[in-house]
């Protein structure tokens, strides 16, 4: 099956550059376009909601763990979560035939993983503590193509990838960070190239409602763009919207019987094919899991590869309802003197 797509052949060339491109000149040189033709077309890709283009950092060099939990569906506690409590990125509706509830992803400092599912004042039906997020890598994906307006998955030369290559992971030890560090890298989450004396105004802007007087000159942002910050980069997802109805999210639990069976389908999917939407490597290895944005007809595909690779336990957690669905940034003020604060000394401090 193919996805149709409004997308032109330079806008999938450009997509292909962008992950390890950190600025659109790169994207222009790796694309063999025009610097001026990709930064007019990124930006009306982005006006339109056609692709997002976001800084993805490397959790564990922040010291970050990523958590899902799947809560029973209640007003009270969708109400509280509405209140952006302390580390949670997203808050969606999940629907399945035993279960109307709420998913929700939360990027934790690992320290206070346990003191932050307790903030949340339900228990939770299941939890999902991950060591690090992989996501599709348009740029090596040898099984996603692109033709004539049409997006297209080459299941054989997935299956194929997974026999033949080995994924390889990166260093993962911390990288100190500050305050600062943490707002460009919410603004560069929001759109990879917004350029650093834009983040200097926004930085000085918020400092000066909150009556902080100190500067954030794009010299400064540049010192810790260099020092700090692309120590921690991975890579800039590329996100390409479909609508829900063609290519609705699942949630799949699997885990799978070996460490190398793991490892080929991070390799031979989460990277490879453009339905991943996130992997979430579990602590529990070799777990993941996984939403993945993927046309019902394609199923059957993704589970005979996921057969072929060897899966002890398998399960459909749910599918995500769109009637529901917060997003939040990360929050720069959760860090202090380089330290993550605990979760419930943030929840104090928004009360006072």
């Amino acid at each position: 099956m193919s996805l149709k797509t409004d997308l032109t052949q330079a806008d999938w060339k450009i997509v292909k550059a962008i992950p390890k491109s950190i600025a659109i000149k790169e994207i222009a040189e790796k694309s063999n376009l025009s610097r001026p033709y990709v930064s007019l077309r990124l930006q009306k890709l982005k006006d339109e909601y056609r692709i997002q283009a976001s800084f993805k950092p490397l959790l564990k060099k922040l010291g970050l763990k990523p958590v899902v939990a799947i809560y029973r569906s209640s007003q009270s506690l969708l109400d509280f979560l509405k209140k952006n409590p302390p580390y949670v990125r997203s808050v969606s509706r999940i629907i399945k035939s035993t279960l109307d509830g709420l998913i929700v992803y939360g990027y934790v400092p690992e320290k206070y993983v346990d003191e932050y599912l307790d903030l949340i004042p339900e228990d939770p039906v299941k939890t999902y503590i991950g060591e690090r997020i992989v996501k599709w890598r348009p740029d090596l994906s040898k099984a996603t193509h692109y033709h004539r307006k049409k997006i297209t998955v080459d299941w054989k030369a997935a299956n194929e990838q997974a026999k033949s290559t080995v994924y390889e992971e990166e260093d993962l030890s911390r990288v100190p960070i500050d305050s600062i560090d943490m707002f460009i890298i919410r603004e560069k989450e929001k759109w990879a190239y917004t350029p650093l004396t834009q983040i200097s105004e926004i930085i000085e802007a918020t400092w000066r409602s909150e009556k902080i007087k100190k500067k954030a000159s794009p010299q400064l942002l540049e010192y810790h763009w260099k020092k700090h910050i692309l120590k921690i980069w991975d890579f800039n997802e590329v996100r390409i919207f479909f609508p829900i109805e063609i290519a609705p999210i699942a949630f799949h639990y699997i885990r799978f019987k070996d460490d190398n069976a793991l490892k080929a389908f991070l390799n031979a999917f989460s990277r490879n094919i453009i339905y991943n939407s996130t992997t979430i490597v579990l602590d529990e290895r070799p777990a993941v899991f996984a939403s993945i944005k993927m046309p019902c007809a394609e199923m059957i595909e993704f589970m005979k590869f996921v057969h072929n690779l060897g899966v002890e336990e398998y399960d459909l957690a749910g599918f995500m309802s769109p009637d529901t669905i917060i997003r939040y940034p990360i929050v720069y003020k959760m860090l202090k003197r380089g330290i993550w604060l605990p979760p419930k000394d943030l929840m104090e401090l928004r009360q006072r």
